[in-house]
């Protein structure tokens, strides 16, 4: 069963506009091409090493798909029900995991390409063509899906941010499978922004700390900003901002955040972007934006960064409306599609021919 060393890979960059583009959820997980054939699923990753061994919960897609190749991210939840990244590493670090483990770490994958059905290997033909014959094959079991994909990429990257996933990955709808990484696939992070209190500095690593108002009259840490910062803008802090001895922040930073730390009363305002807050409400992935010297800290809204605010349940994939039509059951009106059962009935008729990467990148997705 010939299948691509490594998966095709997205390349980072802004929301592509124009047609001729289709938009899926980015999955904070592990990736892996699953290979099923008599009786079992091979799980491959990034690396090349077989996972299925990590993942006995999921053995049993082989039933659904007796022979084929498949393309996925395997995703745990944390207590939110986000997925988790942290989360799913104790499965893969584990390549013989306990039961207990197995229970109290369950894993779900999220199945968006094909790259094999049968004999037949379908990487040679268009992506929405691929997304067509996978969705025809119905794979739904307990522990994976097919999410679906849209044409409204704003739309789609807003319900990203609003569900508190990763981002989006846009993919060309006439882009062939190509192993390696691509510009047919961009990658866009799903970020939200933020005004947010300094509350000191660390010079020797270039960074604010920073955090909210509470109802105590001191700040909630909310992390550590270095990311986009200046030695500029640091050094006109530190011009501006009288040092302290005392620390605004209650309960105050880790111990890692706060070594060398120096306090500074919190009036200075700064604007932050982030890609979600943790469970104990840090930023995740924070980037200095700006100063915001026409708001004051009494002008922050102390729930406004409450990570449980925006909690808005379980994410079930198919149920998030990025307020379009799904365009899994839409085809762009240049191209002529071929009757889906037919193709799954025919595995012939699909084509073949594998793609083989144009270099050796291996770099992370």
């Amino acid at each position: 069963m010939a299948v691509p060393l490594t998966p095709m890979l997205p390349t980072p960059g802004t929301l592509p506009e124009g047609p001729g583009w289709g938009f899926e959820f980015k999955w904070d997980g592990m990736r892996t091409l699953i290979a099923t054939a008599d009786g079992r699923a091979r799980m491959i990753a990034r690396g090349g090493g077989d996972y299925a061994s990590a993942f006995p919960d999921l053995a049993d897609i082989a039933d659904q798909l007796p022979e084929g190749v498949i393309d996925a991210e395997i995703i745990a939840l944390d207590a939110s029900a986000r997925p988790s990244f942290s989360r799913v590493a104790k499965r893969f670090s584990n390549r013989h995991p306990p039961p207990d483990l197995v229970r109290s770490v369950p894993v779900n994958l999220m199945i968006f390409d094909l790259l094999r059905l049968g004999d037949a290997e379908v990487v040679g033909q268009p992506y929405w063509r691929r997304r067509e014959v996978l969705d025809a094959l119905e794979l739904v079991g307990e522990r994976w899906l097919v999410p679906p994909w849209h044409d409204d990429g704003a739309g789609t990257l807003a319900a990203a941010l609003d569900a508190g996933l990763e981002g989006v990955v846009a993919k060309r709808l006439d882009s062939r499978y190509v192993a390696g990484r691509s510009r047919d696939w961009v990658k866009v992070k799903a970020v939200d922004t933020g005004d947010v209190v300094v509350g000191g500095w660390r010079t020797a690593i270039r960074s604010l700390l920073v955090g909210t108002p509470n109802a105590a009259g001191t700040l909630t840490y909310r992390g550590r900003v270095g990311s986009g910062l200046t030695d500029a803008e640091l050094g006109r802090f530190r011009a501006e901002l009288a040092p302290s001895d005392a620390c605004p922040f209650d309960p105050p930073p880790p111990g890692d955040h706060a070594r060398d730390a120096i306090w500074t009363a919190p009036v200075a305002v700064v604007e932050v972007a982030f890609s979600h807050l943790t469970r104990s409400g840090l930023m995740r992935h924070p980037r200095y934006v700006r100063a915001r010297p026409d708001k004051t800290a009494a002008d922050i809204d102390p729930a406004a960064m409450d990570p449980g605010a925006s909690d808005s349940g379980p994410i079930d994939p198919r149920a998030i409306d990025p307020g379009a039509s799904d365009s899994s059951t839409i085809a762009p009106a240049a191209i002529d599609r071929s009757s889906t059962d037919a193709i799954a009935s025919d595995p012939d008729a699909i084509g073949s021919g594998l793609i083989e990467p144009d270099g050796d990148e291996t770099g992370e997705s």
